[in-house]
C-alpha cells in the first residue's frame, strides 16, 4: 500500500483521532484513502513495527510509539494531538559516553466519551463516470423525468443487518430509463429521504445508527443519476421528510442551526452539504410546502401536503388551482383534469401523481407498518404503486403532455416506456 509521505504530525493526528475528524483534517483527499491510511498506521503501531511503504522503516513514528508506550498511554484514549516536537538531545550510551539522539515530546487532549453515530456527517464522495450515450438531438421539445417519494433509508435488524426502505430494483428501472432516454430535466418531487430517526412519530430500535449509511445510499443514487444523465438539469424539491432535518436541528440543537465552515455559504448540516449536491450539480428547492419548480408557465412540480381518499387527492387539488400540477406525497398514481371556461374558449388544467420508488410491502414506516421482535418489517401490501412520470413540454405559455411510467412490481417489475420493455437487469 503506497501513500505520499506524511509528516510525523500528520501521522500522529491520523492514529489518534476518529475517522470523521481525520477526513475533515485532510480536506481534499479521498475519504476511503484516509480511512485505509489511518487503519494502516494503527495496525503498524499494534504490530510494534511501523513502516512507511512496504520496506522502509519510519523511525519518527517509532519515536512516537515508544513515547506512548513508556508513558502508558493508549492510542485509543487520545482525542486530539495538540503539539508534537522533534529535536536532538544528548544521552549516555552503555559505555557512559554522551551521544546525540532523536527525542520527541507530545501534548494531547484525552478523547471525550461520545458516540460517533450520534453525529451527522457528509455522505462519502462518489466517482462519477458519465454515460457514453450521446444526448438526444432528435427532439424539438423538452422532456422531463419525474421521480417521486423514493424515501431512501436503511433500517437495522436486531442482528445488525441493514434493510432498505427504498426499492432498489424499482430505482434501477428508472435509472435505466433515464440513461436510455436522456431527459432534459430530472425533477425529484420531494421525500427522496425518509429520516425516520428524527421524526415526531413513534421511534423504533431499527432506526438507530442508520443516519450515515442512509445518507450514503442517497448520495450514491444521485451520483448514478448524474452519471447516467450528465447533461440533464436535476432539481430536488423539498418534501415533508426532508424538512424533518431542519426542524430537528432547530428544535434540538439550535446553536448548530445554520453553522458553516469558514469560507462556505452552505450550512454544514444542510441537506445540500450532507449529500454533496454542489459536486453533482443538483439544485435543491426548499420552502416546503410552497417550494415548487415550474417546467413552463402552465405546469409546476410541487411535493404536496394533503392526502385524500383513493383517487381524490389530485381531484381536490385542481378544484382550488387554475394552473396544472405534478405532485408526490401520496405514493399512488392519480390523474384528473378540468376545463376552466373563458369568454371565447376554455383552458385545460391537469393534476397528476406518479407513485413511489419506496418499497410497498410494509418496510416503510406508515400507519399500517409494523416490526417484529427482531426488528424485521412485517409483510403488509400498502395501497401504493411504484412508478415515475414523463413530461413533454415547450417553455412559455404552451401545452404539455404527461405520461405515467408504471412499474409492475409484482410481475418482475416489468415496465413499458417508449416502445421498450424494462426489467431487472436492463431493457429488452
Amino acid at each position: 500500500m503506497k501513500y505520499r509521505k506524511y509528516t510525523i504530525q500528520e501521522i500522529a493526528f491520523l492514529v489518534s483521532n476518529d475517522i470523521n475528524t481525520c477526513v475533515q483534517r485532510f480536506t481534499g483527499e479521498d475519504r476511503h484513502k484516509i480511512i485505509n491510511l489511518r487503519r494502516y498506521y494503527i495496525n503498524k503501531l499494534k504490530e510494534n513495527a511501523v513502516e512507511q511503504g512496504p520496506t522502509k522503516p519510519n523511525e519518527k513514528l517509532d519515536l512516537v510509539r515508544d513515547l506512548l508506550e513508556r508513558s502508558g498511554i493508549d492510542v485509543e484514549d487520545i482525542g486530539k494531538i495538540n503539539r508534537v516536537n522533534l529535536y536532538q538531545g544528548y544521552m549516555k550510551n552503555a559505555e557512559g559516553e554522551f551521544e546525540t539522539t532523536d527525542l520527541v515530546s507530545l501534548q494531547y487532549t484525552p478523547k471525550a466519551e461520545f458516540d460517533e453515530n450520534l453525529f451527522v456527517s457528509q455522505a462519502d464522495p462518489t466517482i462519477i463516470r458519465p454515460t457514453k450515450l450521446k444526448p438526444r438531438t432528435d427532439r424539438k421539445e423538452r422532456h422531463a423525468l419525474i421521480i417521486t417519494d423514493a424515501q431512501i433509508w436503511q433500517g437495522r435488524k436486531q442482528d445488525g443487518e441493514l434493510f432498505d426502505f427504498h426499492d432498489k430494483t424499482a430505482m434501477e428501472i428508472v435509472q435505466a430509463i433515464g440513461r436510455e432516454e436522456q431527459p432534459d430535466d430530472i425533477i425529484i418531487v420531494g421525500d427522496l429521504i425518509d429520516f425516520p430517526s428524527i421524526s415526531r412519530f413513534k421511534q423504533e430500535r431499527a432506526y438507530e445508527d442508520t443516519m450515515t449509511p442512509s445518507l450514503n445510499e442517497v448520495h450514491k443514487f444521485l451520483a448514478q443519476l448524474r452519471a447516467n444523465c450528465p447533461d440533464a438539469n436535476i432539481v430536488i424539491t423539498e418534501g415533508n421528510h426532508e424538512l424533518r432535518l431542519r426542524n430537528f436541528i432547530y428544535n434540538n440543537a439550535r446553536q448548530l442551526y445554520g453553522i458553516t465552515r469558514p469560507g462556505d455559504e452552505i450550512p454544514m448540516l444542510d441537506i445540500r452539504n450532507l449529500l454533496r449536491l454542489n459536486e453533482l450539480e443538483i439544485e435543491y428547492l426548499d420552502g416546503y410546502p410552497n417550494g415548487r419548480h415550474w417546467l413552463n408557465d402552465r405546469l409546476k412540480v410541487v411535493h404536496g401536503n394533503t392526502v385524500k381518499q383513493l383517487g381524490k387527492t389530485v381531484t381536490n387539488l385542481i378544484r382550488n388551482d387554475d394552473t396544472s400540477s405534478i405532485v408526490g406525497h401520496i405514493h399512488r398514481f392519480e390523474m384528473a383534469t378540468r376545463t376552466i371556461p373563458g369568454r371565447h374558449a376554455g383552458r385545460l388544467v391537469m393534476a397528476a401523481s406518479f407513485g413511489t420508488l419506496s418499497r410497498i410491502d410494509g418496510a416503510v414506516p406508515s400507519v399500517h407498518s409494523s416490526l417484529n421482535s427482531e426488528d424485521e418489517p412485517m409483510l403488509h401490501i400498502e395501497q401504493w404503486q411504484q412508478g415515475a412520470g414523463w413530461v413533454s413540454y415547450t417553455p412559455g405559455d404552451k401545452p404539455f403532455d404527461i405520461q405515467p411510467i408504471q412499474i409492475h412490481t409484482f410481475d418482475n417489475y416489468e415496465t413499458r416506456f417508449g416502445g421498450k420493455l424494462y426489467t431487472p437487469g436492463g431493457k429488452k
